[in-house]
């Protein structure tokens, strides 16, 4: 009997998702993958953008809150302000009451506070479900101003905004929280809990794109190696890294030490890779530090093919490593 491949864990990419995925779709717009984050569809009234994500694998306080800040993300880095959510809400039967209840409670509040309309969705308890599963889909349309890693030129310069690896301290202060309070103290881990909520980069990303930003890209699943393959790939332009420039988590970088992870390919929903014109740099960090959000200039695109990181004055080829969230989700 042949062997059963399977599929990866995560998000399917590349090669793997063109196979298997899209060369069996009647795609509207075949170039649609490089931009990144979201998908556009011209319309006579300007282009909407839309993405669509799936909140699951996080602590199920924070369902309701990702809902609108995860695909509205992906939004915002097109420089485009989220206007619309379709909303799909599943769950275990006899699931809590109370879960549901607070969900969607903050989804209002923060969809609210964004200016965002609910289309609509669907809203049911399965069997099959262990965890609940909120699929998201953001809507913004734009008239003039689309942010694509296509429009990024040679020795534009690359700024991130931070704190790179915050994401995973955080999610490693719930799932992991006797290791993380010998190795951070006990205090430390509650402010890591309550900061859940500042990982938003809506109203930064924005920010962003008035200050002069050509493209950006939000670092999420795969972590910061990967979005810099990504930009690179999509842009059609080399990426030159000083890391020693990033703007890191302190506490993301001892708790990547601890568990032996590459920072670089650790999760880091809440950080940005921004692309812009040298003239236009200082008015983008200042914009982002506006936010609270430590961020700088660490590198510049070039012509060229790939990432080189340089480190410890030497300069290598980027290895995209794996990515320790998946190996904690199971603990949720």
């Amino acid at each position: 009997m042949a062997k059963t491949s399977t599929l990866p864990k995560g998000k399917l990419r590349g090669a793997d998702l063109r196979r298997i995925v899209l060369e069996h779709l009647p795609m509207l717009d075949e170039t649609a993958t490089a931009n990144l984050d979201f998908s556009r569809l011209p319309t006579k009234a300007g282009d909407m953008v839309i993405s669509c994500d799936p909140i699951i694998g996080i602590p199920p306080d924070y369902y309701g809150f990702s809902a609108v800040h995860v695909s509205g993300a992906d939004i915002a880095v097109a420089g485009v302000k989220p206007r619309y959510l379709e909303l799909g809400v599943y769950y275990p039967p006899d699931y809590s009451v109370e879960w549901l209840d607070k969900n969607m409670r903050e989804l209002g509040e923060e969809a609210k506070r964004l200016g965002i309309k609910i289309i609509g969705g669907h809203t049911g308890g399965y069997d099959g479900l262990t965890l609940p599963l909120i699929s998201s889909t953001c809507i913004g349309i734009v008239q003039n101003r689309l942010l694509s890693p296509s429009k990024v030129k040679p020795n534009d310069r690359l700024v991130i905004s931070g704190p790179v690896t915050q994401e995973m301290a955080i999610f490693l202060s719930f799932v992991e929280p006797n290791r993380m309070e010998k190795l951070l103290g006990a205090r430390k881990v509650v402010e890591l809990r309550n900061g859940t909520r500042n990982l938003t980069i809506i109203e930064p990303a924005l920010a962003a794109a008035d200050a002069g930003a050509r493209a950006m890209h939000d670092v999420a699943e795969g972590g910061t190696s990967l979005a810099l393959k990504e930009m690179s790939e999509a842009s059609r332009l080399g990426i030159k890294l000083d890391y020693a420039k990033v703007p890191w988590s302190k506490e993301g970088l001892l708790a990547m030490q601890e568990y032996g992870a590459d920072p670089l390919s650790t999760s880091s929903f809440g950080s940005i890779l921004v692309a812009a014109p040298e003239e236009n740099v200082s008015k983008i960090v200042n914009a982002l530090q506006e936010f609270g959000r430590p961020a700088s200039e660490v590198g510049h695109f070039f012509k060229g093919k790939g990432v080189i990181v340089k480190k410890d004055e030497k300069e290598s080829d980027l290895e995209v490593k794996d990515d320790i969230y998946g190996q904690f989700t199971k603990k949720l």
